[in-house]
């Protein structure tokens, strides 16, 4: 005898199924960070003590209340290829952009220096974690 599935109550009244997948968000994103890495399909370049970092405006501005009012308001930058960004170190932006790109911060030693970076950008998932993890040590 065959196993009946049990439709649920949107089903019935819609017509319609849900079809998930517990995975794709991780993928998109890391094709996203992968695209960065190659520097392909990017269309910013963040500069900060003369090294650039290619990323992607929708990415930023997804992360970032900064990003989004610079790339979205009637600011120089929003139509800008480069953006010089002043009082953050590379490192400190580096460290930023993977969180954004992978929600993962892999450096120990430098989590103060990515906590302001985040903070400053107003990354702000970023910097209530490293927050947290400064606080503990």
């Amino acid at each position: 005898m065959p196993s009946e599935r049990c439709l649920s109550v949107q089903e019935m009244l819609t017509g319609q199924r849900l079809c998930q997948s517990s995975s794709h968000n991780d993928a998109v994103l890391a094709a996203l960070n992968q695209q960065r890495s190659d520097g392909i399909l990017c269309d910013i370049t963040l500069i900060a003590e003369e090294q650039k970092f290619h990323a992607h405006k929708a990415v930023l501005a997804a992360c970032s209340d900064y990003f989004r009012a610079m790339f979205s308001l009637c600011m120089v930058e929003s139509e800008a290829d480069e953006v010089n960004l002043h009082g953050v170190t590379s490192l400190g932006l580096k460290q930023a952009l993977d969180f954004a790109y992978t929600g993962q911060n892999r450096t120990k030693q430098h989590k103060e220096n990515m906590y302001v970076s985040c903070h400053d950008y107003a990354l702000h998932t970023g910097s209530a974690l490293l927050y947290d993890a400064i606080s503990v040590q």
